[in-house]
Formats: C-alpha cells, structure tokens, sequence
C-alpha cells in the first residue's frame, strides 16, 4: 500500500495532478479529504475536495516508480 499526504491547491495543480493520474489505469487512485473518498482519476472529484485540508493519496498496491516521480512535486513530507 502507498499513501502520502499531498497538497493540490489551485486548478491547474488538479489538471496536472489528474493528467498524470490518467496516465495509470493499471491500479486505483484514490484521493481522501476529511470525510470523503474521490477517484484520482476525475478532476471534477478533485475540484470538489477542500483544499485548506489534507488530502490523502491512497494506492491499494505499490505503484511504479515513474508515477511517484511524477507526483513528488504535490507530496508534503511530514
């Protein structure tokens, strides 16, 4: 399982954030924000989260290594 924290805080960042995702159909993106559970893949799930809380980054399987590349940018390290 991988899961980190992320910070996607305007709409260009969740437009880069989903195109990355939508580049991965092999394994379940899953977004957490407070009491609510988004597909990674949908921009309009994104839209709606709020961005003034964590939001978490949940991937039933360990992902490959170019997708954690491409999203380290929106990754907050505790």
């Amino acid at each position: 399982m991988f899961a980190k924290e992320i910070v996607v805080s305007s709409p260009e960042e969740a437009k880069k954030f989903v195109d990355i995702a939508n580049k991965y159909h092999d394994f379940t993106i899953s977004l957490k924000n407070g009491d609510y559970l988004i597909d990674g893949h949908s921009i309009m799930g994104l839209l709606s989260l709020d961005v003034t809380q964590k939001t978490e980054l949940i991937i039933e399987t360990d992902p490959p290594e170019e997708f954690i590349k491409e999203v380290t940018p929106f990754i907050v390290e505790k």
